[in-house]
Parts: C-alpha cells; sequence; structure tokens
C-alpha cells in the first residue's frame, strides 16, 4: 500500500498518469483488464497488467483511490504469473478488508 500526492484533479486522471508512467523495468507490459469498485466507501480504480523482470513473467492487480482531490493510495497485489490465481483471492480480501482514514 502506498499514498502519495496526485497533481491530477480525478482519479480517471491520476490511474492514466501511474499507468502512462511506470518504469522502464516493467518490460513487455500488457494491460491484462481494467475497472471500478469501491472499497469501504471510496471510488476504486482497477487494473490488472502483466510485465517482465529479469526473465520471469508478473501478473499485477492495482487498486487506486483518490478519496481527496490531492491524496492518492495504491494498493499492489503481484505473483508471478503461474502463481497469481493461488493469491488472487486472499490479495482481494485483504484489499477489500483494508481501513483507511477518511479526510475531514
Amino acid at each position: 500500500v502506498t499514498t502519495m500526492e496526485s497533481s491530477h484533479e480525478t482519479l480517471h486522471e491520476s490511474l492514466n498518469y501511474l499507468i502512462g508512467g511506470l518504469p522502464e523495468s516493467f518490460t513487455e507490459y500488457r494491460k491484462i483488464s481494467e475497472g471500478e469498485t469501491k472499497i469501504n466507501g471510496i471510488l476504486a480504480k482497477w487494473h490488472r497488467m502483466e510485465d517482465t523482470d529479469q526473465n520471469i513473467r508478473y501478473v499485477t492487480l492495482q487498486y487506486i483511490m483518490q478519496p481527496t482531490r490531492k491524496s492518492l493510495i495504491v494498493i499492489n497485489c503481484s505473483s508471478t504469473k503461474d502463481a497469481f490465481n493461488e493469491f488472487e483471492e486472499d490479495f482481494n480480501k485483504i484489499s477489500f478488508t483494508l481501513n483507511f482514514l477518511q479526510p475531514n
């Protein structure tokens, strides 16, 4: 889980910025799917992708939330491609049970 400031007004803009700014180490990037949900009442965009690092193929599921105009919460859940199905249910349970402080 990472928190950071965003210079973008909307969650959609922030997601596009994060995906567009993936580091060069994300080789052979491929978007698998994306969508919207809510985590503890906060709108979240999710993004599932594959990439290769040191000849190992990974699958990453990201949840991105922007509870206020300037704050982002990013949850990254990643494993090797071969093992992702074993962890996906646990990744979702962890992500959907996290409690975030609501801004005043």
